[in-house]
C-alpha cells in the first residue's frame, strides 16, 4: 500500500484532489491552475513518462491555464473591488434577532448592524440562530440557517471525495504491459486471462494481477553438484541453464517454484548421465552431456510453460588426488612425447645426412660420367675431323695427280719427257730408307742418255 501511495500516479492524483478542494472552498481561481496541471501530469505518469517530464508538463499546463483564465481572474478582482457595502454582506454570517421565515421579515444582526431579512428556505429560523446571507433582494437580505449551509458543504465535500475515489480507482486499475512482459489475471480467485503488451483495465476489487511474467531469455547458474562416475570417482559439476517462458499461464500454475524445480531436475539428470560415464569420458564429453541434459529438461519443463534453449557444463572439478594423478600422467605423457620427438628428430637427422651423402656420391658419379662422355665425344669428334682432313688431303693430292696426268695426256708427251719424269720419280724413291733399290732397265738406259746429254752440253 505504501508503494502505491508513493508512486507518481498516486502523488499527482492526491495533488489534484488537494488543489481542487482548496479551490472549491475559496473559489479564488488560483489553485484550479495547479489542479489542472496535476491531472495532466497524472495522465503522463500513467503512460510511463519519466518523472522530470511529468514535472515539466505540470508546470507548463499550470502556466497555460493561468494565461487562459487571466481575464476571468482580473474581472473577478475588479468586480470584488466594485462591490457596494450591501453586496459585501453576501456570504457573511450573523445572528437572528427575531424569528425569520420566508413570508414575514425578521431582524438579523450583522457585525453590530441590524438588517431586515427573509429566510431563503421554507423552514423558520428562530431567534438566536446563526444565519448566512445568501443574496440581496431589494433592501432585504435572503438568509439561510448556518446548519443547512454546513450540510450543503458536507454534501459537496462527500461528492468530491467520491469523485476522487472513483478517479483513484480508475487510475490505479489502468495497467500498461511493457514489451517482453505478460500479466496473468485472476478474477475472483480464478484464472481469467493473460495480458500481452499494451494498455489494459482491471476491474477494481474483482480482478487481480496474479503474476507478472518476463518473456525474455533467462540464465540460471546453479551451484556445483556432487556426482559419481561409472568408475566410482566423485567430482563436482556446475551447470548453466538458458531458458525462456513460453506460456505464462502454465508457468504460474504449473509448478510451485519453477527455479527450484529446474535446479533439482538438473541435478538428478546430471547424476544419471555422469553415472553412465567413466572419468575420462566425462571430462571429454561435454557436448554429449549438454545435449542430453537439455533434451531431458526440455521435455520435463514443457508442462510448466518453460522452454530450455541451452544447457552448458561450466566446470568439472575432480578430487585433488585425481587431479594430482592426472597431472603426473600428463607430465609423463609429455616426457614420453618429448623423448619420441627427440628420437624421431635424431632419426630424421641421420636419414637426411645419409641421403645427402648418397645424393653427393650420385651427383659426383653422374658428373664423372658426363665428363667421360663429353671427353669421348670430343675425341671422337677430333678423330672424325682429323680423318675428314686426311681424306680431304688425299682427295686433293689425288685430284692434283689426276689433274697432272690429264694435263700430261692433253700435252701428248714423247718418250724422252716420260723418261725424264721417271727419273724424277726414281729420285724421290731413292731418298727413302730402303737399303736395296731395284732400277728398271729403262732407267739405266735413260741414265746413259742423260750422261750423253751432259757431255754434249759441256762440249758446247
Amino acid at each position: 500500500m505504501l508503494d502505491i501511495l508513493l508512486s507518481a500516479p498516486a502523488f499527482w492524483l492526491l495533488a489534484a484532489v488537494v488543489f481542487g478542494v482548496i479551490e472549491s472552498l475559496t473559489m479564488g481561481l488560483v489553485t484550479i491552475w495547479f489542479a489542472g496541471g496535476a491531472l495532466v501530469a497524472l495522465v503522463a505518469s500513467i503512460l510511463n513518462v519519466s518523472v522530470p517530464i511529468q514535472i515539466v508538463i505540470f508546470l507548463a499546463v499550470s502556466v497555460v491555464l493561468m494565461v487562459g483564465t487571466r481575464k476571468i481572474f482580473i474581472e473577478k478582482l475588479r468586480t470584488g473591488q466594485e462591490k457596494t457595502n450591501v453586496e459585501a454582506l453576501i456570504g457573511r454570517i450573523g445572528t437572528a434577532k427575531t424569528d425569520v421565515d420566508n413570508m414575514s421579515a425578521g431582524i438579523v444582526n450583522l457585525s453590530g448592524q441590524e438588517w431586515s431579512a427573509l429566510c431563503g428556505t421554507e423552514e423558520k429560523i428562530a431567534a438566536g440562530e446563526k444565519v448566512k446571507v445568501e443574496r440581496i433582494e431589494g433592501v432585504k437580505l435572503i438568509v439561510a440557517p448556518v446548519e443547512e449551509y454546513g450540510e450543503k458543504m458536507f454534501g459537496k465535500i462527500v461528492l468530491v471525495i467520491l469523485v476522487v475515489i472513483v478517479i483513484a480507482l480508475i487510475a490505479t486499475n489502468i495497467r500498461i504491459v511493457p514489451q517482453a512482459r505478460a500479466y496473468v489475471i485472476e478474477r475472483l480467485g480464478a484464472y481469467n486471462g493473460t495480458w500481452q503488451v499494451g494498455l489494459h483495465f482491471k476491474i477494481p476489487l474483482i480482478d487481480k494481477v496474479a503474476r507478472k511474467v518476463s518473456l525474455k531469455e533467462k540464465v540460471i547458474d546453479f551451484p556445483p553438484q556432487p556426482v559419481i562416475t561409472k568408475d566410482n570417482v566423485t567430482m563436482e559439476i556446475d551447470t548453466v541453464v538458458y531458458f525462456q517462458i513460453t506460456d505464462p499461464k502454465l508457468y504460474t500454475y504449473g509448478v510451485e517454484s519453477p527455479m527450484d524445480a529446474i535446479e533439482n531436475l538438473t541435478a538428478t539428470t546430471l547424476r544419471n548421465i555422469i553415472g553412465e560415464l567413466e572419468l575420462d569420458e566425462s571430462l571429454t564429453s561435454r557436448e554429449h552431456i549438454n545435449t542430453k541434459i537439455r533434451l531431458v529438461l526440455d521435455e520435463a519443463t514443457d508442462p510448466w510453460g518453460i522452454k530450455i534453449n541451452r544447457v552448458e557444463v561450466k566446470n568439472i572439478t575432480p578430487p585433488k588426488d585425481i587431479q594430482m594423478a592426472m597431472e603426473k600422467q600428463m607430465r609423463a605423457e609429455r616426457e614420453r612425447r618429448e623423448a619420441i620427438l627427440k628420437a624421431e628428430g635424431e632419426k630424421k637427422s641421420a636419414v637426411l645426412i645419409a641421403e645427402g651423402n648418397k645424393e653427393a656420391v650420385i651427383l659426383e658419379a653422374e658428373a664423372n660420367k658426363a665428363s667421360t662422355i663429353l671427353e669421348a665425344e670430343a675425341k671422337r669428334e677430333a678423330a672424325i675431323r682429323e680423318a675428314e682432313g686426311q681424306a680431304e688431303a688425299i682427295r686433293m693430292v689425288q685430284q692434283a695427280t689426276a689433274d697432272g696426268i690429264r694435263m700430261l695426256v692433253e700435252s701428248n708427251p714423247n718418250k724422252e719427257i716420260i723418261a725424264l719424269k721417271s727419273l724424277d720419280s726414281f729420285e724421290k724413291a731413292a731418298d727413302g730408307q730402303a737399303t736395296k733399290i731395284i732400277i728398271p732397265s729403262e732407267i739405266s738406259g735413260l741414265a746413259g742418255l742423260a750422261t750423253s746429254l751432259k757431255e754434249l752440253i759441256k762440249e758446247d
